[in-house]
């Protein structure tokens, strides 16, 4: 990417549905805190399966008696008041009581499991829901919500590879569940951490049709796809949907900057940045691009103006780099003046800098103050074979011309680099032929 491109990285969605880039995963909260909300709790509570469970044989026509029901409906009123130790304990009581009744079973498993989850002990839910599954006894409505609950578990470990086949298995047998649209952007989140960028793409926009409730978040996923795939063109279109949504974010611009910027498309990107920077909504790092695309523009003085402003209101570091880019920036306006001030006012000059102002007194013709600075700076300099050249040219135009015959002989004889040491031998050969 250029250095005006976004974001590299590990990829999540944060609250607005952008791409966050961070050192490591960054887990996107998009899990509902399992079923009921709730936060969780640092306390490991302990289930215990009851022996001979593993030898339950499946049996979805096996009844539940009005006694068990109402305690499962005491387990779950627990669960609503966040008694967890309560609820778990009431569900390893039942189904110690009811372990020949895989129904009864199957419902304490699940009951256990979202209160495991809730704990943080995620592993521990994920394996009794497998062995619900497993066991086969409950209806299709309640397998398929089994399969769902699972899939968000999965999720929440980031394991995206066991959870994506389980939302998939939910869509195909609720083809008109009110639910659809956020499993579909489940499946669209989980497509795009696995790097399938072209079918999270697709599921995302089945997701705005199932009329999923924060479209914003469904083509910010549509946006990332496109911008890894390096689909720009796409991209620039997802971006300016999100902008027509929610264009009071301002990451939403930057996105849309980015990928015309990766389209060459740079008055475009150069008209929003400006937008933009007359809101005072760009941070250092965007002010800097915007100072690159002006360049890109060929519009140096705009640039210069815009570091010096920048600089002067402390929105930008006054540190070395930043002063190089400015004195880059009058470089190429032909404020060669006022380049070199702005190099002169650091603090310390160190070798680039030097070079720089080398540079600068050579195409201002300033011989004189070239050589004063080649020579009053020489053991940062002495070994810069560029920079010699340039102190030879100085010493010819001011007629030193031993002085600038002695340094050639030692450029031709020991230049490393062999272009120069090509025009050291010419110019040599010039000169004595004079």
């Amino acid at each position: 990417m250029s250095r005006r491109s976004q974001p590299s990285g590990k990829r999540s969605i944060n609250d607005e549905g952008n791409i966050r880039t961070v050192n490591g995963l960054t887990v996107f909260c998009l899990l509902l805190m399992l079923c009921l909300g709730q936060q969780l709790s640092a306390a490991p509570l302990t289930f215990n399966l009851p022996e001979g469970l593993s030898g339950l044989e499946p049996n979805p026509q096996a009844l539940i008696n009005n006694s068990a029901r109402k305690r499962l409906g005491q387990i779950f009123q627990l669960l609503e008041q966040a008694e967890n130790s309560a609820a778990l304990e009431e569900t390893q009581s039942l189904i110690n009581e009811y372990a020949h009744h895989p129904v009864i079973v199957s419902h304490g498993l699940s009951a256990a499991a979202q209160i495991l989850a809730q704990q943080g002990q995620t592993d521990a839910a994920i394996s009794l829901l497998n062995q619900v599954i497993q066991l086969k006894s409950l209806d299709l409505v309640s397998m398929q919500e089994k399969h769902l609950m699972l899939a968000r578990f999965y999720l929440q470990q980031e394991n995206y590879l066991e959870s994506l086949p389980l939302l998939e298995n939910w869509l195909a047998y609720n083809r008109k569940h009110e639910a659809r649209a956020e499993v579909y952007y489940l499946v669209a989140f989980t497509q795009y951490q696995l790097g399938r960028y072209q079918q999270a793409i697709a599921s995302a926009e089945q997701a705005l049709t199932e009329h999923y409730k924060d479209p914003t978040a469904l083509l910010a996923i549509q946006f990332n796809s496109a911008f890894n795939m390096e689909d720009y063109g796409q991209a620039e279109r997802f971006a300016a949907r999100l902008v027509q949504n929610k264009p009071q974010i301002k990451s939403y611009w930057r996105n849309w900057i980015a990928a015309l910027s990766q389209q060459k498309k740079h008055s475009q990107a150069l008209a929003m940045t400006e937008l933009l920077r007359q809101q005072h909504l760009l941070e250092p790092a965007e002010i800097l691009n915007y100072v690159y695309l002006l360049l890109d523009q060929k519009l140096p003085a705009r640039a210069a103006r815009q570091m010096e402003q920048s600089l002067a209101s402390g929105e930008l570091e006054d540190s070395h780099t930043h002063r190089l880019l400015l004195a880059s920036a009058w470089q190429q306006a032909g404020e060669l003046d006022k380049a070199i001030r702005t190099i002169e006012a650091q603090k310390q000059l160190d070798a680039e800098s030097l070079v720089r102002l080398i540079s600068l007194y050579s195409e201002k013709a300033d011989w004189s103050s070239l050589l004063r600075l080649a020579e009053s700076n020489s053991k940062q300099l002495d070994s810069n074979e560029w920079v010699q050249m340039q102190v030879f040219h100085a010493l010819y135009q001011t007629e030193q011309i031993e002085d600038a015959i002695t340094l050639l002989i030692d450029l031709a004889r020991n230049a490393e680099n062999q272009q120069i040491k090509s025009k050291a031998q010419q110019w040599l050969a010039y000169l004595r032929d004079r």
